[in-house]
């Protein structure tokens, strides 16, 4: 559980330096909009959860089975495709 709020933690800070970095080279001065932000945030945290989940399916639990069908689900949502 440590090692995924790191991933999470890491892809949080991964991309509000991106949109720091955007912002300081634009020049208009106009960064990613907040919600872009999180909606890549949420995806990338999507995208490590899932990875866990595969790694404990060898468990063979049920539960974990149907979090990681929510989670592939949500993805679906967003419109992405995982890769």
């Amino acid at each position: 559980m440590e090692v995924l709020l790191g991933v999470i933690a890491v892809a949080v800070s991964w991309h509000v330096g991106l949109a720091f970095l955007e912002r300081h080279l634009s020049r208009s001065r106009r960064g990613p909009s907040l919600l872009r932000l999180l909606l890549l945030a949420e995806v990338e945290v999507l995208r490590a959860l899932r990875e866990e989940l595969k790694r404990c399916r060898s468990l063979d639990d049920d539960e974990v089975k149907m979090k990681l069908s929510r989670v592939e689900q949500r993805l679906e949502e967003l419109g992405e495709d995982g890769s």
